[in-house]
C-alpha cells in the first residue's frame, strides 16, 4: 500500500484527484496535521532556462545584483564581480557545447527560486536550498544568491544543465511538485514546520500568477510601462458580464467549485473517522480539520471575484462608489 505522499504525486494515476489522496487508508498524520494547522507553504519555481551564453550571463548578473552580491557554489566556493560572472557563463557554455546530443537551443542552465514566508530567518532559506540542490542534483555545478531585500527571504539558484557525468536535468511535468516537497523536507530538518501541498488541498481555486505578469504589473504601478494584457482582458470580461447572463459561472468555474466541495467532503470524512477514536490526539486533529474546512476561501476565480466587486459597487450610493473608484 502506497503512502499518502506517494499517492499525492504518483505519475501513473491522476495525483490531482482528491479522492485518491484524502481517504482514511491513505492519509499521513504529520502532513494532515500541518495542513489542518495552516503550516506555511514553501515557494519553489523554475524561472528560466537560459539557452545562450549572453542570457546566462545576464541572469547571473541579475541574481548577483550586477556583481555586488556574493554567490555561493558547491564546496563552499564564492563568486563576486562582473568578470567572474562572465567567466562562469563562458565556462558553462563551453561545457554545453561538448554535449554530443545537445543542440544550439539546448539550455545552458536552469534557474530556480526557493522562498519562505516573511519573517523567516534567511539563513534557513540558504541552508535548505543548498541541501536540496546538493541532494537533488549531486553531479551538477550551481551558484546560489540569497536575497533579503524583500519581506520574504528567497534564494536564486542557477544549476548547470549538463552534469559532470553527462546527466541532464529533469524536465517532466511533476518536477515542480517534487521539488517543492523536497525543499519542504529540508526546511523541516532545520526545525520549521512547513508544507508543500497542492492548491486544491488548501481549498484554493485561483492558480498562482505568472511571474512575468506580476513583473509587468509592478512596472506599470511604478509608471515604467503598460500593465499586462491579462489584467485588461480580465476587466473587459467582467464589464461585459455585469448585468448579463455571462455573469453566471462558466463550466470551468463550476468544476472548480465542485472540486472544492469534494475536498471539503473528504476532509470532513477524515474528521469523522478520527473523532470516533479513543486517542486524544485523534480528537484534536478532527477538531483542527473541521476548523480548517470552515476557514476555506470561497471558490472564486479572478473573473467572478471582480464581477462581485463591480456588482457591489453598483449597489452603493454615488459618493461611496466614487470613493472606491478613487482608491
Amino acid at each position: 500500500m502506497q503512502g499518502f505522499e506517494d499517492r499525492w504525486r504518483d505519475p501513473r494515476r491522476d495525483w490531482r484527484t482528491p479522492e485518491t489522496v484524502l481517504s482514511p487508508s491513505q492519509f499521513s498524520r504529520p502532513r494532515l496535521q500541518r495542513i489542518a494547522q495552516g503550516a506555511p507553504e514553501v515557494f519553489v519555481r523554475a524561472t528560466g532556462r537560459p539557452k545562450t551564453r549572453r542570457a546566462l550571463a545576464d541572469h547571473l548578473r541579475y541574481i548577483a545584483r550586477g556583481g555586488d552580491l556574493e554567490l555561493l557554489g558547491e564546496d563552499g566556493r564564492t563568486l563576486r564581480g562582473r568578470d567572474e560572472l562572465e567567466a562562469v557563463a563562458n565556462a558553462w557554455s563551453f561545457v554545453a557545447g561538448r554535449d554530443a546530443q545537445g543542440r544550439e537551443t539546448s539550455p545552458k542552465a536552469l534557474s530556480i527560486v526557493f522562498g519562505l514566508p516573511a519573517g523567516t530567518d534567511p539563513e534557513v532559506v540558504r541552508q535548505a536550498a543548498e541541501a536540496f540542490v546538493q541532494r537533488q542534483f549531486p553531479a551538477h555545478a550551481y551558484w546560489l544568491a540569497l536575497h533579503t531585500d524583500r519581506p520574504h527571504p528567497h534564494a536564486h539558484v542557477v544549476v548547470r544543465w549538463l552534469g559532470a557525468l553527462g546527466t541532464r536535468l529533469p524536465s517532466h511535468l511533476n518536477a515542480a511538485l517534487e521539488w517543492r516537497e523536497g525543499f519542504a523536507r529540508e526546511v523541516r530538518r532545520l526545525g520549521l514546520a512547513v508544507e508543500a501541498s497542492p492548491r486544491w488541498a488548501r481549498g484554493v481555486v485561483r492558480r498562482s500568477e505568472a511571474y512575468a505578469v506580476r513583473k509587468l504589473r509592478e512596472r506599470a504601478q511604478e509608471g515604467r510601462g503598460p500593465g499586462p494584457k491579462a489584467d485588461r482582458h480580465l476587466v473587459q470580461m467582467a464589464l461585459e458580464a455585469v448585468g448579463s447572463s455571462a455573469a453566471r459561472p462558466t463550466e470551468r468555474e463550476i468544476a472548480a467549485a465542485k472540486r472544492q466541495w469534494r475536498v471539503r467532503r473528504d476532509y470532513m470524512q477524515l474528521a469523522a473517522v478520527l473523532s470516533r477514536s479513543d486517542r486524544a490526539d485523534d480528537q484534536r486533529l478532527a477538531g483542527d480539520l473541521r476548523r480548517w474546512v470552515a476557514s476555506m476561501p470561497e471558490p472564486l476565480t479572478p473573473r467572478l471575484a471582480l464581477i462581485r466587486q463591480m456588482q457591489t459597487m453598483e449597489r452603493q450610493p454615488p459618493r461611496a462608489r466614487d470613493r472606491n473608484l478613487a482608491r
